[in-house]
């Protein structure tokens, strides 16, 4: 779904998981601090915000960032 081998995602989550942002196990990540999460995450996250918010014509709800 993330479009990006599952090595490439063990090796960043093996970066944002002990600061508190993911939790990252057997495949399933969890976010756990959105905030950090944004901080941390390249120029990338904001962009990816706006084109959701394109592609279905509305905002994206608090839930779809828990």
């Amino acid at each position: 779904m993330l479009g990006v081998k599952r090595n490439a995602v063990s090796i960043v989550a093996r970066e944002f998981q002990p600061i508190g942002a993911i939790e990252y196990t057997r495949g399933r990540v969890t976010v756990l601090d959105t905030n950090l999460l944004s901080e941390i995450s390249c120029e990338c996250h904001a962009w990816l915000q706006r084109e959701i918010g394109k592609l279905f014509d509305t905002t994206i709800t608090p839930e779809c960032n828990d």
